[in-house]
């Protein structure tokens, strides 16, 4: 079974490639924890704003009417203010407010998680082609080299990988045309030799 020993084959492409989509999705996630610490802050002071809210108004209604609140007025005040927040009525508010910030959350976080996506939608389809249009180039050139095409060469666009695979297949064919030009000239050495030789028998 084959056991793979290096994963930096080619440290050049591989460590441009890392860079490239390490770069683009370390903004992304900074952004993203921007946006998710914006929308937390702003469901909890909105819950808190809610809480005091309703805190003031509970003893605004046990205090309304008295021009001079008593000590025992301000201590029943208190007392409802205890029930209101350690009572049925405060898991309700407490759950309302938990609600609230999770649909801030999520009103703020979904628009950010779909540019998230789309953002690498375009990262994968920008740096694929940087491969798979040499790939697809050197497809083509190697078709026509199987048909016989032997002049066949590549060249890639600036900033697309795979530039030294290209310079080898050059090279290849290069040294192939030469090779088979060579050997079509010793056939036609060899033959006029044969044609010699059976002319002075």
């Amino acid at each position: 079974m084959f056991k793979r020993e290096h994963f930096l084959i080619n440290k050049e492409i591989q460590t441009a490639y890392m860079i490239s989509f390490l770069v683009p999705m370390t903004v992304m996630l900074l952004i993203m924890m921007a946006i998710f610490v914006f929308a937390l802050r702003s469901g909890v002071s909105s819950s808190m704003e809610t809480t005091t809210r309703e805190i003031n108004d509970k003893i605004a209604n046990s205090l309304v009417g008295k021009d001079k609140p008593t000590e025992r007025d301000y201590r029943i005040a208190i007392e409802d203010l205890r029930l209101m927040l350690n009572g049925k009525d405060s898991k309700l508010n407490r759950e309302k407010n938990v609600n609230t910030i999770i649909l801030s959350l999520t009103y703020i976080l979904l628009p950010g998680f779909l540019l998230a996506i789309v953002e690498l939608v375009f990262l994968t389809i920008f740096f694929s082609h940087k491969i798979a249009g040499p790939v697809f180039r050197m497809e083509v050139a190697c078709k026509r080299v199987i048909d016989g095409d032997y002049k066949e060469e590549i060249h890639l666009r600036k900033g697309d990988k795979m530039g030294n695979l290209a310079l080898l297949f050059n090279k290849m064919t290069e040294i192939t045309r030469e090779r088979i030009n060579e050997a079509i000239e010793l056939k036609d050495d060899l033959q006029k030799e044969n044609f010699k030789a059976q002319k002075k028998l």
